[in-house]
């Protein structure tokens, strides 16, 4: 039975240890992951004053072309945006979780956070896929099945970190067998975090960068350390 306390304490030591690297390897990851979400490559500014003119005029067909136009810029963001997320970002969140691991083992070495893209490339894209898209459709479902699905599929990257050629079935079978039983336990560990997170918050998220954020993702760890071994006995 693994102890709240002792992951973060781990946890604690292992930042004092690599600080500024573990620094950079998560603000690499979140100028990505914030450039995929925002992206927006098409456009069609149209002003009101246009739009109520071609109203006035009676040119239904000109302002049909407006929102058509406006429709397919947003489609198209979306595309883009999503494929980035798929192709980009979580690659890198993979070799994110592998940099993480090794710092919990003692090995920092920052160059692995872009061992997503060398290392079973396809495969990582194609399972991190898989993963969002049930975990969606199960929030779809239900909020709290999906939920719970959030937590069975958590380990999923730290296992394609460690294991980029592994199949799909047995990646969502090992992560659900590494949480069974540890769903809650994982639970409580991310609410014993709200208070940070309020600090975080608070500082307009410069503590949340240098602290909080790198904080808790070693603690997580830290955490499949500990269920991989527990599981492994």
């Amino acid at each position: 039975m693994w102890m709240r306390s002792e992951l973060k304490e781990h946890a604690k030591r292992v930042l004092k240890l690599n600080y500024w690297w573990v620094i950079a390897a998560l603000v690499i990851f979140m100028f990505v992951r914030e450039g995929a979400g925002s992206v927006s490559f098409f456009s069609v500014s149209v002003s009101n004053e246009d739009m109520l003119d071609s109203y006035l005029k009676g040119s239904m067909m000109l302002r049909a072309f407006f929102v058509t136009a406006a429709s397919m810029a947003t489609l198209l963001n979306i595309a883009v945006s999503t494929a980035l997320w798929c192709l980009v970002v979580n690659p890198l969140m993979v070799g994110i979780q592998r940099f993480l691991v090794k710092s919990c083992r003692g090995r920092v070495i920052l160059g692995e956070i872009m061992s997503g893209f060398s290392r079973s490339y396809k495969n990582i894209v194609k399972i991190m896929f898989f993963r969002n898209l049930f975990t969606f459709l199960w929030y779809m479902l239900f909020v709290i099945p999906g939920i719970i699905k959030a937590y069975e599929y958590r380990m999923i990257p730290f296992i394609l970190a460690e294991n980029p050629d592994i199949k799909m079935e047995d990646a969502f079978a090992l992560s659900k067998r590494m949480m069974d039983n540890e769903k809650l336990n994982a639970f409580v560990l991310d609410i014993s975090f709200i208070g940070w997170m309020i600090l975080g918050a608070l500082s307009c998220g410069i503590f949340h960068i240098f602290y909080v954020n790198p904080y808790y993702q070693l603690t997580n760890a830290e955490l499949y350390l500990v269920l991989k071994q527990k599981i492994s006995r």
